[in-house]
Parts: structure tokens; C-alpha cells; sequence
């Protein structure tokens, strides 16, 4: 509203300064019609005092327009400063995502190695499983050769014992891997939430992970089928797979807990991507507004930059003529004596108009040249810095541009991770299926096994009874079968020597390959906290991520606030554009008021003819007339003696437009009377009753006809 008003204020004062030089003129031409002798005299006074009015006019009127710089300035100062804070942000926001790629990148590297480990380690876990049926058949054909044999059992009963603290030992490291293994399968599946997290959040994809995925499955179908041929065959083993399912049911119903927390993540995250989906979606919404708000901004500021550019031109031209204006009226300041003081008082109020608080000019030309110049300087210094706020606006564009590309491609990989759990969440479902069928089996197993038990201990029963029976019936018998007997048993115990030797070679290598396991582990265990590491430096980068997010809104909200401002330098550069139509107005005033001043004065007989009311313009008056209208003001004038009619009487006769013409020729008489108090004062003249005229001169060669003595 200020600026409003201030330009209000301008235009006004332009208007008022405007009227003054062409009153100016008209009373001049007026007076000519009282004064025909002087006519050139009072004409080039009159292209003065114009030519000095229209100087003002135009001083005034830059002084105007100029004033409303220093504050533009500052704003832009301000638009400045805003933008370089900007860009830096923009900056270190661009680090930031590099630095998160990068390690986006090593986290994938890692999760392929851990892939390649897990695979290996399947590989090895389906030897060690198929060693231990190998021993688990070896030991059940011990049983039975223990069953067959009667004394043979008590001489062995010790190697047995060792044996089975052996298989006890080993069974306890069997049930420590089972748990590793469980915990291996658990580690694997996170490790897969974490690959399939990871590849959400680096937008990458994992086609390699699926197929060895698919690979395991297989795998663990079959080791499944030769597992439930290997316990239809071998029934002996039951008591060894009795202690094995019981650890396969508690890890089974780990697994069975874990997947039910892992589906609810899965819902979790699915509730999130969707929540992410529409900020996304809103963010590409805001972004194309930015797009064509910042498009139009450049088309604005483009065509003010033009507008400025021929403003300056403008400007220049102006002021060379300002300077022919100055030079024009020296000269006529020189030519006027009676104007002197009158270009003194308009040089004292252009210096009281351009001078402020902070500087004073003063009322010389040359001071008054030096403030329009510095005026003209301090509006290129803002058109230079409108420019480089524009060149920064455009960089601002580029980079949201380079964000918002970055942004597709984000939503791109996403899509193709949420596919991909997808898959997955399917081949869990179809697991779990196979993982109930293998319990159904087992624990049909486990019921065979309980009456196998049954059995053999009766059967034991009966068979100790029939030796004692026998023993007491048969006791001369024995003698005669002894050497038989004995010959039995030694090949028997060759029999169980050799089997035992062969347990034990079996029993080193599975020494060696449990070392192997132990091993291993550890590396596992090195794995499960690179793995926590990883964790850690994943939940990071999703803090950096959303400080990030946070600054691109507080950096949206600058935007917006550099856009208002933009408007705000767009109304200021309209009201700049005013004023340079205005002073375009003004620059052709002034060049009519010099053709005006270049062009001869019209002839003097045209002059007095439109003096004395007559239409010299459209009609041929004769010089006859003229002559006649002439001598009969004279002779109502010329007489010594006053007569008894008055001025107004006498000029009853002349036409209206004569008679305005008088009255204006009066009052500028008198204004020059009290401009010119240095001279002397001279008695009146008694053919125009004015002190200051040239009917007294004598006739000077420049003039028109001649009419008693007086130069028309």
C-alpha cells in the first residue's frame, strides 16, 4: 500500500509539473500580443522558463521512482542470502545420499557372501546327517549281534559302555547342532528379512537370492523322502531319533513362533509401504506444482530482465539528454537576464528534492547531475542482483528436478521388493505345509517305536528264562556242544572286533568333522554380530533418511517463501515499468518543447493578426487590416492627454480571445517586474502602459512591415 501510494504521490506530482510549462507558454504567447515589438525577447524567455520547468519536471520524477531502490536492495540482499543457504542445504542433502548408496551397496556385497556361506554350510550339514545314519546303522547291527550273543555281551559289556558314553557324547554334540542348526535356520530367515528390508530400502533387487531359495527347498524335499525311507527300514534307530524329534518338535515350534512374528512384521511393513506409497505419491504432486510454479517464475523473470535491459538503454539516452537540456538552457540562461533568478530558486528546490537525511546536494548543477547518477547506479546494482537471483532460482530447479528422478526410481524399486515378498511369503507357506507332514510322521514313528520297545523286552524276558531252563536240563549236553559253541563265539568276536574297528575309524571322522562344525560355528557366531553391526548401521541411515526428509520440507518451506518474494520483486519491477512510461511521456514532451524552441516564430503580422482576434490560421487576412485594427488602438492610446474613456471602454471593439490575451500579458508583466528589482525602474509606457518593453527601441532590420515608426 506504501509503494501504492508513493507512486500515487509521483504521478500526481508528474501531472502538476507537466501543466506548469505549457500555463507557462500560453501566458507568454499572450503577452505577445501586448508587447509585438519584443516579441523574440519575450519568446526566448518564454523557451527558458519552459525549457527549465520541463528539467524540473523530469528530476523531480526520476527522484521519484528512484527512492523506492535502497529498499529493493535490501530485499534482495535478503532473496540472496536465502538462496545460498539453500543451495548448501541442497548440498549436503546430495552427500548424504551418496554416502547412504554407498553403504546400500556394501550391505548388498555382505548379503550375497552370507548367502554363498549359508549354501555351504547346507552342503555340509546334509554329510554330517547322512555320516550319522551310516553310524546309526553300524550301532543297531552291534544290538543285534549283543542280542545273538550270550557270554560274548559280558566280556563286552565294558568296550559297550565306552561306546556308549562315545555315542552319548556324540548325541549331545548332535543335539548342540540341531540347535545351531535351528539357529541357523532362524538367522538364515532373518537374514532374508533383512536382505529383502535392505533391498527395500536401497531399492535393489534380488533375483539371485530367489533362486537359491528355491534350491534349498528342493534339497530339504529330498533329504525329507530318503529320511522317511531310512525309518520305515530301520526301526533299531528309534531310540537315537526319539531324542532327535524331541529337539525337532521344540525347534519346529520355534520356527512356528518366529514365523508367526515374522508375518506380523510383514503386516506391519505392508501398512507402512502403503503409508510411504501415498507420501510418495504426494510428494510427486507437490513436486510437479514446484515444476510449473518455478517454469512461470523463470518466464517472469526472463521478460523483467528484458524489460530492465532496454529500461537501462532508456536511461542512457535519457541522460545524454539531459545533459543537451542542461547545455540549452545555460545558453538560454545566458540569453535571459530576467530568468537568473528563477533557474537559482528551481536549481535550490532540485537540490532540497534529491538531498535527505543522510545527504545533502547542493544547488549547483553539477550536484544535481552527481545524484541522478548515483541514483541510475544504485538501479543497475539492483537489476545485477535481480539477475543473479534469477540464475539461482534456476540451479534450485535443477536440483529439486535431480530429487524428484531419484524419487521414481525409489518408488520403481520398491514395487519390485514388494513382488518379492510376495514370492517369498508363498514358499513359507509351502514349507510350513511340508514341515506338519514330517510331524505327522514322526510322531507315528515314535508310537512304532514305544512297542518295538515292548517287544524286545519281552522277548528278552522269555529268552533269559529258556538259557536257565536249558542250562539246568541240558547240563550234560554242554560238554559236547562247548567246542562248537566256542568255535561260534570266536568267529562271532572276530566278527564284532572287525565292526568295532570299523565304529572307530567311522567315529574319528565324525571327531574331524564335528571339529569342522566347531569351527564353524565360531564363524557363524562372527557372521550373527556382523550381521548386528550391519543392523545398527541400517537403522542409521534410516535416522539420516528421515532428518533428510525433514530438511527437504523445511527446504520446501523456504521455497515457498522465496516464491512470495519473487512476487513481490515482480509487482516492484511493474512499478518500475510505470515509471519508465512515464518518463518516456515526459521524454516527449520535451522533445516537442525543443522542436518548439528550434522552430523560427511565427511572422509578426501573423502574431498581431491572432493578437487582434483575427483568424490568420484558415483565412488570408490582408496587412491592410491589420494595419487599420493597429492605428485605431494606437490613436485610442498615443494622445498626451488622458481621455475620459477608459481601457475597458476602449476596448469594447476587440473580440474576446484579444482581451484574455491582455489580462495574461498583465499578470506576467507583473511577475517579471518583481523578477528583475536589480534594474532600474523606467516610467511606463504610454502605448502599453508597461515599464518593460520594446515599442521605445528603434527599428531593428529583423523585423516584419512598419507602422508609425513601430516594428509590428
Amino acid at each position: 500500500m506504501d509503494f501504492q501510494v508513493f507512486t500515487g504521490l509521483s504521478q500526481e506530482k508528474f501531472g502538476n509539473s507537466m501543466m506548469k510549462p505549457v500555463i507557462q507558454q500560453q501566458k507568454l504567447v499572450k503577452c505577445m500580443s501586448r508587447d509585438p515589438a519584443g516579441g523574440s525577447g519575450v519568446w526566448a524567455a518564454s523557451a527558458a522558463v519552459n525549457g527549465v520547468g520541463a528539467t524540473s519536471a523530469l528530476l523531480e520524477h526520476g527522484h521519484c521512482g528512484i527512492t523506492a531502490c535502497p529498499s529493493a536492495r535490501s530485499e534482495v540482499a535478503a532473496l540472496r542470502v536465502k538462496v545460498d543457504g539453500l543451495q548448501a542445504k541442497l548440498r549436503e542433502k546430495q552427500l548424504e545420499l551418496d554416502s547412504a548408496l554407498e553403504s546400500a551397496q556394501r550391505h548388498r556385497a555382505e548379503a550375497d557372501r552370507l548367502r554363498e556361506d549359508n549354501a555351504r554350510q547346507l552342503a555340509l550339514n546334509a554329510e554330517l546327517s547322512r555320516q550319522i545314519d551310516c553310524c546309526e546303522a553300524t550301532r543297531g547291527s552291534y544290538e543285534e549281534v549283543k542280542s545273538r550273543s550270550g557270554q560274548a555281551v559280558f566280556e563286552l559289556q565294558e568296550q559297550l559302555r565306552r561306546a556308549q558314553d562315545r555315542t552319548r557324547d556324540l548325541e549331545a554334540k548332535l543335539a548342540d547342532r540341531d540347535v545351531r542348526d535351528a539357529g541357523r535356520s532362524s538367522a538364515e530367515r532373518r537374514l532374508t528379512e533383512f536382505a529383502a528390508s535392505l533391498a527395500y530400502h536401497l531399492e535393489v533387487s534380488e533375483s539371485a537370492s530367489l533362486d537359491t531359495l528355491i534350491n534349498r527347498a528342493s534339497n530339504l524335499a529330498q533329504e525329507a523322502a530318503t529320511l522317511r525311507a531310512r525309518s520305515r527300514s530301520q526301526e533299531e534307530q528309534l531310540a537315537a531319533h526319539e531324542a532327535e524329534a524331541r529337539a525337532n518338535r521344540e525347534t519346529i515350534q520355534r520356527l512356528l513362533a518366529e514365523v508367526n512374528r515374522e508375518h506380523r512384521a510383514a503386516a506391519a511393513y505392508q501398512t507402512h509401504q502403503s503409508e510411504f506409497r501415498t507420501g510418495t505419491e504426494k510428494l510427486t504432486a507437490e513436486r510437479d506444482d514446484l515444476a510449473r510454479q518455478v517454469e512461470l517464475l523463470e518466464a517472469r523473470l526472463e521478460s523483467n530482465r528484458r524489460v530492465l535491459e532496454a529500461t537501462k538503454a532508456e536511461l542512457a539516452e535519457k541522460d545524454s539528454h539531459v545533459a543537451k537540456v542542461d547545455s540549452t538552457s545555460r545558453e538560454l540562461q545566458r540569453r535571459a537576464e530576467d530568468s537568473e533568478q528563477q533557474l537559482a530558486s528551481l536549481l535550490q528546490s532540485l537540490a532540497s528534492t534529491l538531498s535527505t537525511q543522510f545527504s545533502h546536494v547542493t544547488a549547483t548543477e553539477e550536484a544535481v547531475k552527481e545524484r541522478v547518477c548515483a541514483l541510475c547506479r544504485d538501479y543497475k546494482e539492483l537489476s545485477e542482483a535481480s539477475a543473479a537471483h534469477e540464475e539461482r532460482s534456476r540451479k534450485a530447479a535443477k536440483q529439486l528436478e535431480a530429487q524428484v528422478s531419484n524419487s521414481r526410481e525409489r518408488e520403481a524399486q520398491a514395487r519390485r521388493a514388494e513382488v518379492e515378498l510376495r514370492d517369498m511369503h508363498e514358499r513359507l507357506r509351502a514349507m510350513e505345509s511340508e514341515l506338519a507332514a514330517g510331524d505327522v510322521v514322526r510322531d507315528g514313528l515314535a508310537a512304532d517305536r514305544q512297542k518295538f520297545y515292548k517287544y524286545m523286552q519281552q522277548l528278552a524276558e522269555a529268552m533269559k528264562m529258556d538259557q536257565g531252563q536249558q542250562l539246568a536240563r541240558l547240563s550234560d549236553d554242554a560238554a559236547h556242544d562247548k567246542a562248537s559253541t566256542v568255535y561260534s563265539l570266536q568267529r562271532k568276536v572276530k566278527a564284532l572286533k572287525e565292526q568295532l574297528e570299523s565304529r572307530d575309524l567311522h567315529m574319528d571322522l565324525l571327531r574331524k568333522k564335528i571339529g569342522q562344525l566347531e569351527e564353524r560355528a565360531a564363524g557363524r557366531v562372527e557372521v550373527e554380530r556382523e550381521r548386528d553391526n550391519e543392523n545398527g548401521r541400517v537403522r542409521r541411515l534410516q535416522k539420516q533418511l528421515e532428518k533428510s526428509q525433514a530438511q527437504l520440507e523445511q527446504a520446501r518451506a523456504e521455497i515457498v517463501s522465496l516464491k512470495a518474494q519473487l512476487l513481490e520483486c515482480s509487482n516492484l519491477k511493474l512499478a518500475a515499468l510505470e515509471q519508465d512510461r512515464e518518463l518516456a511521456a515526459l521524454e516527449n514532451t520535451m522533445e516537442k518543447l525543443e522542436q518548439a524552441a528550434r522552430t523560427p516564430t511565427a511572422g509578426p503580422a501573423r502574431v498581431v493578426g491572432r493578437m487582434l482576434g483575427l483568424d490568420v490560421e484558415s483565412l488570408a487576412v490582408p496587412d491592410y487590416e491589420i494595419v487599420n485594427r493597429l492605428e485605431r488602438l494606437i490613436q485610442a492610446h498615443q494622445s498626451n492627454v488622458y481621455t475620459a474613456v477608459s481601457a475597458n471602454e476602449a476596448m469594447q471593439d476587440m473580440q474576446a480571445s484579444f482581451l484574455d490575451g491582455y489580462t495574461d500579458a498583465q499578470r506576467h508583466q507583473l511577475s517579471l517586474t518583481a523578477a528583475s528589482k536589480q534594474e532600474p525602474k523606467r516610467p511606463p509606457c504610454p502605448m502599453c502602459r508597461m515599464s518593460r518593453c520594446s515599442c521605445r527601441r528603434p527599428l531593428e532590420s529583423s523585423g516584419g512591415g512598419v507602422v508609425g515608426g513601430f516594428k509590428l
